[in-house]
Order: structure tokens, then C-alpha cells, then sequence
């Protein structure tokens, strides 16, 4: 309405559309400088994005260091809370400090601790056809030897993905991870909860139901309430998180929020999820894993495994990281995800050798890498970061350049 001659600027705006199309480009972007990196894919309705906050603090921040988001499905699925509900009284209030601790954000909470105000580096960064992953780094935020997370956003057809996350924490005594999702009933499978003890801490959350000792390979899933009306079709969305972590205990809580904005009074509470691990002495070392699925209908995903990675016949220490995905059209995937920071210095590490999937007869020296089988058993994709060559049942794909690939 501001333009002198607007007939003008509508042939020129009609032009842009005609050449580059109405929607703009769904491209993948990692903003460094403010420490945020988006893993996009899909188009139209089966845009999606997988983002990473690798900050803590700030001007107007949360204290919300490598928290994790999801967009997909039409919808905001691991939203954060929003803005501070001042109207509980004021800024100082505990409510309004709940909506800014580390602990009501899908991140790791260290000793019960705030995070520190601190900004974090990437230290891996893809944007594949089929593979698309960023891994950020920040010990500073909980000052210990290692915070780092390894996010991966794997397409498996055009209105189908899912979600690797792996969460490396040095430091401290006590590790909660914790979840969430937006309005929904939960559900558990592979999981025996019994009433417990809250986690406290100065957070607002109840109804504590623990497994201390779960099988890895449970899952829960968020069953999402559309209260908003954002889905015209009336389709049924879910969230499932399937957790492979080593001698991880688990809870399901509910979590106090506001439905609605610093104008809102409406006090509400949605499903959360904890998995934590404890130990008696410092540094604790822990390396969370799950893979993270929206689906409307039917899940994309038939079974999970987590596998042994293995250096001249050694196992690997636990952050390194070996899932094999089966998908429900009768594909295959093998991720596998290296500990490169390894602040430990265990070993064998890496740099001892190539490491070794005997399960799958693989081989690489990548930090990171897919291996997609179609029906047949035959390679139908490969991707890595890092190294130079992959090689899985005596078929070879490797590269002089050591670029990501």
C-alpha cells in the first residue's frame, strides 16, 4: 500500500512467483551466529523441520542450552512454553521461573542445575538428500567436560521420516533428560510404572510414575489433542519416542502450563517424560539415544535395535552409537553415530582403527553415516560425515575429498 506505482510492483512480485513458485524453499539452515540450526525437508503439507537451540541465556532467553523442536504434521509438536506467565505474579514469580529453567525444555538438566549462560559451536553440519544432521557442542553450559548433541533428520519417503537423537553429558553426578510434546494423552509401552517421588528442584511438575530399571527399546507416545483447530481434515497425529539408552531409569509427569499467552489465566497440564541417570561420584557419563517419529496413521517404523559398534573386534565405549531401523515397507537403515569429542579418551576409539558393525558387515571411518537397504537387501542409499569411505557386505563408497559427502 506504501508503493508510488503498485501495478508495477504486482507484474514484478507476479514474475518472482512465476519463476521460483509461490512457496518458498524448504532449505535446511544452520544461523551460527544465533546459535540455531534447522533441519528441513518435505513440501507443502509434509514440510517438516527438526530444530536445534544451541544457546543458553541471554537477552529475553530462556535458559534452554541444546534444547530440541519439532514441526511436522501441520503442527508445532515439542513446542516451548512461551512467554513467562507474569500474571502469576510477576517476574520473580515461580511460575515465571518454571517457563525459563532448563528443566520445563527438551534438553538435559545436570545436578538440577540451571545451565549457565552460554553459546555453543557446531561441530558437524549435513543437509543430505535423505540425510540431514547437525551436532552442537557447549560443556560450558553445565560446566562439565561434555555437552553435545547429535540431532539427525532421516527421510523414509515423501511423507515419511523420523528423528535420531543422541545426547552426549560429562559432568556432574546427575543426568535428567527430559520431554515433552503439546496437549495429549500419553502413552507407555514396554514400561512398568509405579507411583514415585517428584523430581523437585523448584519445577512445576506432578503425578511422578517411575520404571527405574526399563528393557532399552520402550517407547511412549504423545497422542496430540488439536485444542487450537489446526488440522482441518480431523487427522489423528502421534509422537512417538523410542529410547535406547544404557541403565537409564524413566518417569512420566505432568508439567504446568498456560493454555495461551501472558493474557491467559487458563491453567493446564500436559505429559512430560524424564529419563534419568545417577551416579555416586563425578564426572557421570551418559549418552541418551532415541529416535523421535510423527506419524498420522501408522508409524513408518516396524522395530528398532541398538547394535555393538566395534574397533579391531573391541566394543566401543557407549557413546558411540549403532541403531538399525527397520521401516515398515521392508527397508533397512543402519545409523551410526561416533563419540568424536570423547573427553574420556576411552578407548578404542576411532582413531584406533574403522569401526565395525559385524552385524551388517560394515565398515567406516565416518562420525556419522546411513546405510539405507531396500526390500532386497540391497544398498539403496549411502551418506556419511566426516572420513572417507563406507563399506557394508563387501560393497565399498568412498571419496578422496573429506568433505561431508
Amino acid at each position: 500500500m506504501f508503493d508510488a506505482a503498485p501495478d508495477a510492483f504486482r507484474a514484478r512480485v507476479a514474475h518472482l512467483i512465476a519463476q521460483h513458485g509461490a512457496e518458498p524453499k524448504h532449505e535446511s539452515v544452520n544461523k551460527q551466529q544465533w546459535r540455531i540450526a534447522l533441519l528441513k525437508s518435505g513440501s507443502g503439507p509434509n514440510s517438516r523441520v527438526a530444530w536445534l537451540n544451541y544457546q543458553a541465556g541471554g537477552g529475553h532467553g530462556h535458559l534452554d542450552g541444546m534444547n530440541l523442536g519439532l514441526f511436522a504434521l501441520g503442527l508445532d509438536l515439542m513446542p516451548d512454553f512461551g512467554y513467562p506467565p507474569v500474571q502469576f505474579g510477576g517476574w520473580d514469580s515461580a511460575c515465571t521461573r518454571w517457563y525459563q529453567m532448563t528443566a520445563s525444555h527438551n534438553t538435559v538438566v545436570v545436578d538440577g542445575k540451571n545451565q549457565a549462560n552460554a553459546a555453543g559451536t557446531t561441530t558437524l553440519w549435513k543437509d543430505g538428500q535423505v540425510l540431514k544432521a547437525v551436532r552442537a557442542s557447549c560443556p560450558a553450559m553445565i560446566g562439565g567436560k561434555q555437552f553435545e548433541r547429535t540431532v539427525a533428520s532421516v527421510d523414509a519417503g515423501t511423507d515419511r521420516f523420523y528423528v535420531l537423537d543422541v545426547f552426549r553429558v560429562v559432568g556432574g553426578k546427575d543426568h535428567a533428560r527430559f520431554m515433552h510434546s503439546h496437549f495429549a494423552t500419553l502413552r507407555a509401552e514396554g514400561l512398568k510404572l509405579e507411583p514415585g517421588p517428584d523430581y523437585e528442584h523448584g519445577t512445576h511438575m506432578r503425578n511422578f510414575r517411575h520404571d527405574t530399571a526399563p528393557a532399552p527399546g520402550w517407547n511412549v507416545t504423545w497422542n496430540i489433542e488439536d485444542r487450537y483447530g489446526y488440522l482441518t481434515d480431523g487427522a489423528k497425529v502421534h509422537l512417538r519416542y523410542t529410547d535406547l539408552t544404557a541403565g537409564g531409569a524413566v518417569a512420566t509427569a505432568e508439567a504446568w502450563v498456560i493454555q495461551g499467552s501472558y493474557d491467559s489465566s487458563q491453567e493446564t497440564w500436559i505429559p512430560r517424560l524424564m529419563v534419568r541417570r545417577t551416579a555416586d561420584q563425578e564426572p557421570l557419563a551418559s549418552c541418551f539415544v532415541g529416535i523421535i517419529e510423527p506419524y498420522a496413521n501408522q508409524s513408518a517404523i516396524k522395530a528398532i535395535a541398538r547394535l555393538v559398534p566395534t574397533v579391531e573386534g573391541k566394543a566401543m565405549p557407549d557413546g558411540n552409537v549403532a541403531l538399525r531401523v527397520d521401516l515398515a515397507d521392508g527397508r533397512a537403515d543402519l545409523v551410526v553415530a561416533l563419540d568424536a569429542e570423547n573427553p574420556l579418551s576411552l578407548s578404542p576409539s576411532r582413531t584406533d582403527g574403522a569401526v565395525q558393525v559385524p552385524a551388517w558387515g560394515l565398515v567406516t571411518d565416518a562420525e556419522l553415516c546411513l546405510v539405507r537397504l531396500n526390500a532386497a537387501g540391497q544398498v539403496e542409499h549411502a551418506a556419511r560425515c566426516g572420513g572417507t569411505f563406507i563399506e557394508v557386505r563387501g560393497r565399498r563408497f568412498h571419496t578422496d575429498q573429506p568433505a561431508d559427502t
